[in-house]
This record gives C-alpha cells, sequence and structure tokens, in this order.
C-alpha cells in the first residue's frame, strides 16, 4: 500500500503544472561526465552551471548541512554507500538549485521545489542510473 501511495504521489508532484522548469524524464548521468545544470530561482531568473557529475562543487554551499560531494545522485545527501548510487539529470539540476538555497523545503521550495518534483520519477524509477562504487 505504501508503494501506491509513494507512485502516487510521486506522479502528481512529477507532473504539476507551477513547475517553471523542464522535467527531463529520467536521463541517466556517467561518472565524471560534464552536464549543463538548469534551474530557476525564486525571482524566477534562469541559472545554469556547468558541472561534473558525481564529483564535489568547489565553494560554500548557502546551507551548511548540504552535502556537496555527489553532484547529480538522486536521493538526500552521498548516501551510506559512499557515494555510489543512481545519478540523474533532473537530480542534478535540483542539486545545483539545493547548493545556491538557503533552506530545504522539499517539494514546496520556494526556489528549489520545481526541481525537487521534476526529480521524483528520477528517485523513484531511476534506479537503471545506478553507477557502482569504486
Amino acid at each position: 500500500m505504501k508503494s501506491i501511495i509513494l507512485l502516487a504521489m510521486t506522479l502528481v508532484f512529477s507532473s504539476l503544472s507551477i513547475a517553471d522548469g523542464r522535467n527531463e524524464g529520467i536521463t541517466c548521468l556517467s561518472d565524471d561526465q560534464w552536464v549543463k545544470a538548469e534551474w530557476g530561482d525564486r525571482s524566477n531568473a534562469n541559472q545554469s552551471q556547468w558541472v561534473q557529475a558525481t564529483k564535489s562543487i568547489p565553494g560554500t554551499p548557502a546551507n551548511p548541512s548540504f552535502d556537496t560531494g555527489c553532484l547529480g545522485r538522486c536521493g538526500e545527501g552521498c548516501g551510506s554507500d559512499n557515494g555510489a548510487g543512481f545519478y540523474t539529470k533532473d537530480c542534478l539540476d535540483h542539486d545545483m538549485c539545493a547548493f545556491y538555497d538557503v533552506e530545504f523545503g522539499g517539494a514546496f521550495d520556494r526556489d528549489c521545489g520545481d526541481e525537487w518534483r521534476q526529480a521524483a520519477d528520477d528517485f523513484t524509477f531511476g534506479q537503471a542510473c545506478r553507477l557502482s562504487s569504486n
């Protein structure tokens, strides 16, 4: 029953029309791949930055509890598997938005909520994008 509820919530959150970005479906990223992350902020300004998937982003995040060591990994932080896991473009976009966001508000965050909703299907169904731990 929990999985049916999770599936329904994922589909609703990932398809909400209030998202100002673009859901790119489940687009897998490879280790060390250079990707142009794209996100919007509360002022509706579009942001973008080239980053290397699975790696750390240089600098200090706006929220000190943000884990910068595994860009594009679906799920919170780098996980107990030391960064192994699955990596997708929508999760990367959310990670980059969250790097510059002061608060973590999930689906309803004023800055990164749309990126969170777009990454929901990646988090739920992106297991094909799994990288192995080294």
